[in-house]
């Protein structure tokens, strides 16, 4: 499936974006990294990147979520990864970006990380 992404609201403060499909180099890819720049260029300071949708994910996948994450803590600022399948998760933690990457179970888990 190619890779689908919305942006919403969960409360006042938290902007979620929804990912969903394949999240590989392409221009999917690209158009999903530039909606995440927008979120952090518009001074929103705390992003959930919803996975649950997400199916696979290779290198270049893995560099974009490191790169939005490390730009919204340039910015004093957090972003975690919520929902993301044992296949995505088990890629994560092979490149060693689990300990980059914030990672959460769930949405509660997720604003419960964020409110800190």
């Amino acid at each position: 499936m190619t890779l689908q992404f919305s942006e919403k609201a969960l409360e006042p403060d938290i902007t979620v974006l929804e990912l969903e499909g394949r999240m590989h180099l392409g221009n999917r890819l690209s158009d999903a990294e530039w909606a995440a720049r927008q979120i952090v260029n518009a001074g929103k300071r705390k992003l959930v990147l919803d996975m649950t949708g997400v199916e696979y994910i290779d290198s270049a996948a893995l560099g974009m979520l490191v790169f939005v994450t490390g730009e919204m803590a340039r910015r004093d600022g957090k972003a975690v990864l919520v929902g993301a399948n044992q296949r995505v998760t088990d890629v994560i933690t092979l490149a060693h970006v689990d300990q980059i990457l914030t990672l959460a179970p769930n949405m509660e888990a997720a604003k419960a990380l964020l409110a800190k």
